[in-house]
């Protein structure tokens, strides 16, 4: 039964979700409604935004597009759709997938500070290795779109943050 489960949740994971179009300002308006949102509304409304995002690759935008709705239990989903682009995973971590393999060994919160150091992630700047370790947002994704945000078309910081589940 667990077996059942777990092809049911890759297969969910690897069905392509149908995006919103792509729209330019989405972005915009999302960083600007942020600072009016309430804290537990912020990581959904950032994701939301960036979903509509033109120019992200394809699979970041769908992991952050089912981030906007899930729900705990299918975080790791998320991150699957995430980590099916492994050229930008291995441009994002220098640590490569084996971060990521290492890091699923691990406790949740060992798991996260083994992707901190493996990606070097203190390099990004927007946030602390105790706002990294204590989020639950899913890793792959949070890396993938702040190294995607780094490129500085946008207020990457604040959704970076908003991502990671850090209030504004």
């Amino acid at each position: 039964m667990l077996l059942l489960c777990l092809l049911s949740s890759v297969a969910l994971a690897r069905t392509p979700v149908p995006l919103p179009p792509c729209d330019k300002d989405a972005v915009r308006r999302g960083t600007e409604a942020l600072a009016a949102a309430r804290p537990d509304m912020q990581e959904e409304l950032a994701a939301r935004a960036l979903s509509m995002t033109c120019g992200m690759p394809e699979s970041l935008r769908q992991a952050l597009f089912l981030l906007s709705g899930a729900t705990p239990d299918l975080l790791k989903l998320v991150d699957v759709r995430a980590a099916e682009d492994i050229p930008q995973w291995m441009a994002a971590c220098p640590g490569g997938p084996t971060a990521l393999v290492e890091s699923m060994k691990l406790a949740p919160t060992a798991g996260r500070a083994h992707i901190w150091t493996a990606c070097d992630l203190q390099r990004i700047g927007w946030f602390t290795e105790a706002e990294w370790t204590a989020s639950a947002s899913p890793p792959v994704t949070i890396v993938l779109a702040a190294a995607w945000l780094q490129r500085g078309e946008f207020e990457g910081r604040v959704l970076t943050r908003a991502l990671l589940g850090v209030h504004q």
